[in-house]
């Protein structure tokens, strides 16, 4: 649709169409940008990038932090490798959570299902 088109006819183009304004204008938008072919194929809404995704050096870093535990014959659970690693000042350090995921992924930490889960 033109900019120039007729006062009331984006809201008529959109009751015909089912689309709100807001999709309205932001599909013009898009058609401006990319080209009107692109507007008709849908857009992916994966992110590009994942911030929070750990990299290889602090998953080795914490399969070190609870070996070494282990071997100090310590506590060497997700929360004591938590603390440990946050104590060292690393850049950064996973969440308990991420601790136990790694720990699992990396085939070091023993699996018992039967077990309750921890209460908060």
């Amino acid at each position: 649709m033109a900019d120039d088109a007729p006062r009331g006819a984006v809201s008529t183009f959109c009751a015909e169409h089912g689309i709100s304004r807001k999709s309205f204008y932001a599909l013009r938008q898009r058609a401006k940008t990319d080209g009107q072919a692109e507007v008709l194929e849908p857009k992916s809404r994966r992110p590009k990038s994942s911030p929070s995704k750990l990299t290889e050096e602090v998953r080795q870093q914490a399969v070190a932090v609870r070996a070494a535990l282990e071997a100090s014959g310590r506590d060497h659970g997700p929360i004591s490798v938590y603390d440990k690693m946050h104590a060292m000042g690393l850049p950064q350090v996973p969440s308990v959570a991420a601790l136990a995921r790694i720990f699992r992924e990396a085939g070091v930490a023993r699996l018992e299902p039967m077990k309750k889960p921890r209460s908060v």
